[in-house]
């Protein structure tokens, strides 16, 4: 009976063991979770220019005001900034500018940007507003398109 009884601990020691080390082992499964780049956690920025409004006039040589809104859901919202380009052929860059800070979701920012003097009666500008993610992620908007009204030598405010 000694022999059965040990013989019946032994193999009940054994099914314990295997059982914490499958219990154990289960852990390391490698399972999908959330996190960066996981499915719940997609990267969805979203730029807009508020200010100015397409169609709108811009004086040569005056500062206007360029109004950004991005959003980022999972709060990875990490900057935003805007391009001026000139439209027509190659479409040359007149301007850019960028502010960053830490993650967020939503934010609205205020830029002034001077439009250069030189340029043209009815040249047409397109603004866009652009979101940055955490790394080198960004999206562009859609332009908001302006028109420069010129000035002429004789006006102070455009020296």
């Amino acid at each position: 009976m000694g022999l059965r009884s040990s013989a019946n601990v032994n193999h009940r020691l054994r099914n314990a063991v295997i059982l914490l080390v499958l219990w154990t082992m289960s852990g390391c499964i490698d399972r999908e979770r959330p996190g960066v780049g996981g499915p719940d956690l997609r990267l969805t920025l979203n730029a807009e220019i508020l200010e100015p409004r397409t169609a709108a006039s811009v004086e040569a040589g005056r500062a206007i005001t360029i109004r950004v809104r991005a959003h980022e859901p999972n709060g990875r919202l990490g900057g935003v900034g805007f391009s001026v380009h000139q439209f027509g052929p190659g479409a040359p860059l007149v301007g850019s500018g960028e502010h960053r800070f830490s993650p967020q979701t939503e934010t609205t920012y205020t830029f002034s940007f001077r439009v250069p003097p030189h340029l043209q009666e009815n040249t047409q500008l397109d603004i866009r507003a652009i979101a940055f993610g955490p790394s080198r992620e960004s999206v562009v908007s859609a332009p908001q398109s302006v028109v420069v009204l010129a000035c002429s030598p004789n006006d102070s405010w455009c020296q």
